[in-house]
């Protein structure tokens, strides 16, 4: 199965976004490719997820309300429990290149990304 990492434990991912059909999509399809997968529709919730359940993989969204998904990134990189956790914003903005460099971004994609970039983006 294309979701499971190599030694065959399934790959952790989690998803911050704030539009609830976006989150609920991406979930359904991810589980069904065989990742775990949590999910927060704010930052704020996504970064307790983030510590307890200490992902492989976050993704989130840029336009997030009272913090911005540079933000999230940036408080995941300075979190030591997440230092190896990978961040992909997946975003209707363009990226701002100096706020991802800056914010710690692995991966930018631009909306609405398909499911292959996706699981492209989860294996690179």
């Amino acid at each position: 199965m294309i979701a499971l990492r190599p030694e065959g434990i399934t790959m952790r991912i989690l998803l911050i976004d704030d539009t609830r059909d976006t989150t609920v999509v991406m979930r359904i399809l991810l589980e069904r490719l065989g990742f775990e997968v949590e999910a927060a529709a704010d930052a704020k919730r996504g970064l307790e997820l983030a510590n307890s359940f200490a992902p492989d993989v976050v993704c989130v969204d840029i336009g997030l309300p009272s913090m911005d998904g540079y933000d999230v990134a940036r408080r995941i990189r300075q979190n030591p429990r997440l230092k190896s956790s990978r961040v992909i914003a997946i975003s209707g903005y363009a990226p701002n290149e100096a706020r991802v460099a800056e914010s710690g971004i692995d991966t930018y994609l631009i909306k609405p990304a398909s499911l292959s970039q996706i699981v492209m983006a989860l294996h690179n």
